[in-house]
């Protein structure tokens, strides 16, 4: 959740292996746990909005290191189903295939 909404929903090993939404991967990528694997923690620049007053588009963007002004800042993001996950990100499917593309290929025997 992050300002009161849900952003991502999915069974837990899938959402912390491949974290499908900007501030999943940030409050992973925060977690004091990192410091034990010899990484430092990384901070979330910015602030929540304030309660109440919502942005008119994704409540995370002014802190996504990924949001775009369109479509981040422009209309409300909805919850979005994606197999046995929920996302509410508009740059979601684009963001997984970057992800994808920066992963190591796999030997073949």
């Amino acid at each position: 959740m992050y300002a009161g909404r849900l952003v991502e929903e999915g069974a837990v090993g899938e959402v912390f292996d491949d974290p499908a939404h900007p501030y999943t991967s940030a409050l992973l990528a925060a977690a004091p746990e990192n410091a034990m694997r010899g990484r430092r923690p990384q901070a979330i620049p910015g602030t929540v909005p304030a309660p109440g007053e919502p942005p008119p588009g994704c409540a995370f963007s002014s802190r996504c290191a990924h949001a775009r002004p369109d479509p981040c800042d422009t209309a409300p993001i909805e919850l979005v189903r994606a197999g046995s996950r929920s996302v509410r990100c508009a740059r979601s499917t684009e963001l997984h295939e970057l992800s994808e593309l920066r992963k190591p290929a796999e030997a073949t025997p």
